[in-house]
Order: structure tokens, then sequence, then C-alpha cells
């Protein structure tokens, strides 16, 4: 009886003690984002912002929104998720405040280090927690990207659920429904169900059981993909982006598969060996230990098919923002190398010949991620800044005067909208400059949770120094736990 309750309060401080490192990735990502932010950023609503959420506003306060705009098309997309989410932020805050909205896209960045930590911690069978939360915090936190992780948080409890719950399960159910969400937040979003079908389809040719309950759920996320599919649109403007040939389109797919390095795709070899090798252990050897593969493979799939449509239809035109799918690839090899070096069915390549493979491939990671321009990325946001600080000036100074001439013939950024006269007619419509943000507005009051981030976003440096300091002091417990458990007797 004593024996099994000290074995019950290990374990409940395993789980203690993990929750603490995900708690620190979260706030080291999210306090990194904010401190961006804090520096960089503006409450002023930008470029596509007033056609997706601008024309929103409009008709929501006019009594003309109807269910289906809520699914109308921008560009490649049908932006269902993001208009109830800005719908839902404005009804709460009563001001139209940018800020919002990046804050959020931090919260899910950072959710998503967390989420991809747990992951690992489950697959290592709660082990290793300390270089996983590590390796995570500080990809999800480098400065090479600056938005767009909605997706990504949808995308990636599908993945989990789709594939690690049997079909049509609760847990299975849930998936779906990320999934079905997923095709309304991004054009690739329908890639999800296409990855899981994907995983379905090898366990249907490696003869894994039950047949019948495979075919089926693969069947219901065909489906889905499908549907998904249908729901894609072209926007004949950009035509211009896709690739001339299927040579440049393979090329644009290996570049970015061999993110960080895109400038020689070569490197997608070395950075997508670990996951190579988890395909090939997966087929080759079928025993009860290869179903943790499965996520590893259904998000690497992910990855390669989000890849290969940034290659259709971004080919040589990628921005920042592209760069949060990519990043994925890191996070996910690395957790493929470290379930490997515990496989006991890969007995011929652990230990030097894998500890080989983890240098050279942390070694190629490295480099790669040194060699992406910060400085250059952080330049570029000090000039974006001095744009956001004269499009507020130009806008305040419409709104007192309203003469088009505050917003013709400005440089370009230099007004947040890339028409002027369009501007002027929402800068004009009384809904929309009740609800500007008081940086374009001085008479508005602050929104409560425009106040509360206005109040946020100073600490964020010191919450960044604070989270740093958590995760440093979580690897030296862990350090000292490691060092008892391996000599018990000088510990006594």
């Amino acid at each position: 009886m004593s024996s099994a309750k000290v074995i019950d309060g290990r374990e409940i401080g395993r789980n203690i003690m993990a929750l603490f490192w995900f708690a620190g990735v979260f706030l080291t990502v999210f306090s990194s984002k904010l401190w961006l932010t804090a520096l960089y950023g503006s409450a002023l609503p930008w470029w596509d912002a007033w056609d997706i959420e601008g024309r929103l506003y409009i008709a929501f306060f006019e009594n003309k929104l109807a269910f289906k705009d809520l699914f109308a098309v921008h560009c490649e997309h049908r932006f269902f998720v993001n208009r109830v989410l800005a719908l839902l932020t404005l009804m709460l805050n009563g001001q139209w405040d940018a800020r919002i909205g990046i804050v959020l896209n931090a919260a899910m960045a950072a959710g998503a280090g967390a989420a991809l930590s747990y992951a690992g911690w489950k697959l290592l069978n709660r082990n290793e927690i300390a270089v996983v939360c590590w390796f995570n915090a500080i990809v999800f936190s480098l400065p090479f990207a600056w938005e767009y992780y909605l997706l990504i948080a949808l995308s990636l409890p599908a993945v989990w659920f789709l594939i690690r719950a049997a079909p049509f399960r609760p847990a299975w159910w849930l998936g779906v429904f990320f999934a079905l969400l997923s095709l309304v937040t991004a054009g690739s979003g329908f890639f999800v169900v296409l990855a899981a079908a994907g995983v379905i389809f090898l366990r249907l040719v490696t003869r894994q059981s039950p047949l019948r309950l495979n075919l089926a759920g693969m069947a219901v996320l065909l489906g889905i993909t499908a549907a998904g599919f249908f729901l894609r649109v072209s926007v004949p403007g950009h035509e211009a982006y896709k690739p001339a040939t299927i040579v440049n389109l393979i090329t644009g797919f290996c570049r970015n598969m061999a993110w960080p390095d895109n400038a020689c795709a070569w490197t997608a070899a070395v950075i997508w060996l670990p996951a190579c090798l988890v395909f090939i252990r997966y087929v080759l050897y079928r025993d009860d230990e290869r179903n943790k593969y499965e996520f590893i493979l259904g998000l690497g799939l992910w990855i390669a098919l989000q890849a290969a449509a940034l290659a259709f239809a971004r080919c040589g035109a990628l921005a920042s923002r592209h760069a949060v799918f990519l990043s994925l690839s890191l996070p996910l090899n690395f957790l493929a190398l470290l379930i490997l070096r515990r496989d006991r069915m890969l007995s011929f390549i652990t230990g030097k010949p894998l500890l080989l493979i983890l240098f050279v491939w942390m070694g190629f990671v490295g480099h790669g991620l040194w060699k992406i321009p910060y400085k250059t990325n952080f330049a570029e946001a000090e000039k974006f800044k001095q744009h956001l600080n004269q499009s507020e000036k130009n806008v305040r100074s419409f709104l007192r005067s309203d003469n088009i001439a505050d917003l013709e013939n400005k440089p370009f950024y230099d007004i947040p909208y890339p028409d002027p006269r369009a501007l002027a007619s929402f800068l004009r419509n009384p809904r929309i400059r009740a609800i500007l943000p008081s940086c374009a507005a001085p008479a508005n009051e602050p929104g409560p949770i425009s106040a509360f981030v206005s109040k946020m976003l100073p600490g964020s440096a010191k919450l960044l120094l604070a989270s740093v300091v958590l995760m440093a002091v979580l690897a030296a417990v862990s350090l000292c736990q490691a060092f008892g458990a391996a000599h018990p007797r000088q510990c006594k």
C-alpha cells in the first residue's frame, strides 16, 4: 500500500512538473510575440482588414449581415472562423483594435508550441520533457514570422484526434469538428483531413485492423476533403504567382521543405531525414509501438501538403506569414529523432549512428536559423513602424478635415489601405468612425480589452525575462532529478 502511494505521488509530481513546463513554453512564446507587438505594432486596422472586417462591421451595424456572408470569399479563402472571432472581439471590446487580433494570434502561437510539447511528452512516454519544451520554445519564439497561427491552432488538434483516436469514437469526432473549422479558416484548410486520410491509407496498406472501421473512417475524411476542395476559389489576379513549369514547381516545393535554408533545396533531405526514417520504420515493422509514429506521419504529410500548395500558389513570393507552416518541420523532425532513439526495433541505427544523425541535423538546423536575416526583419519592422505612424497621422487628418487630399498621393503604405477613395468611404461611415481605435480617432474611448492590452504590452519584456528564468529553473530541477536517479547513493 505504501509503495503504491509513493508511485502515485511520483506520478502526480511528474504531471505537475509537466504543467509547469507547458506553462513555461506558452509564456515564453507568448511574451516574445507581445514584445514585438509592443515595439512595432499598431491598433490601426491594416490592408485586408478593411475588406474582411470593415465590410463585416458595416453590415452588422446596419442589420444587413446574413449568415452566408460569414462564408464570403476573400482571395482564395473563406474566413468564417476569422469573421466570427472579429465579431466577438468587437462586441466584447466595443472598438476595432488591431492589437487584439495580434494578441490572439500570439496566444495561438504559444498554444501551438505548448501543444506540440505535450504531444512530444505523450509520445515519448512522459520522458525528455525538458529537451522538447526548450526546443519548441526557441523555435516558436524566433522572429521569422509575425502572423497566421489560427489555421495551425485548429489543424494540430485535428491531426492529433483524427489519428490518435479510433474512427467514430468521441475523440475522433472532436478531430472532425476541428477539421471542419479548418475548412472555413483558410483555402488550404482541407489538407488536414487529407493528411489524416493518408495515415489511415497507410494502415490499410499495412493491413492493420479493424479493416472496415478504417475504411469507413477514410471514406468520411475523403468526403470532407472533397467538400473543402470545392470550397476553393481561384483568383485570376494571382496567376502570376504560380510556377511557369513543373521544374519550377518541384524546385519551389523542395525549397519550402528545406526551411529555414530556403536557398538550398537539397537541405530538405537533411531536415526531413528523421521523418523519412519514421516512415520506413512504420512500414517495415508492424508491432504495437508503431502507432506512436502516426502523429509524426500525419503532421509531416500536412506540412508537406502546405509546402506544395505554397509552391503552386506563391512560387517565389513567400511572405513571412507562410513561414509559420514551414517552421513546424523543425519540432516535428526533432521529435522524430527523440522517438527513434528509444526504438528497440531499430537497434542497428540507435546509439552512435543516430547520435551522429542528431548532431548533423542540429548543425543544419542551427545554421539555417542563423542565416535567417533577423536584423533585416527588425530593420524592415522599424521601417514599417514609420509607415504605421504616418498612416495614423494621415487618418487623423482626414477625420478632422474630410479632405481626400489627406489620403491621396501618399507614399506606399503611408495609408492603411491601398485605395485612398475606398478608404475615405470607410472612414466617412459613422459606424466605422465610432469604433476606430483612439490612435486614429482620439475622441473615441478605448474599449476594456484595448485598455487591458495597452497596459499589458509595455510589460512584455519583463514577462519574457521571467518566462526564460522559469524555463531555466525547470531545467535545473530536471537536471538534479536526473542526477539523483543516476546516482542515488551520492544523493543520500
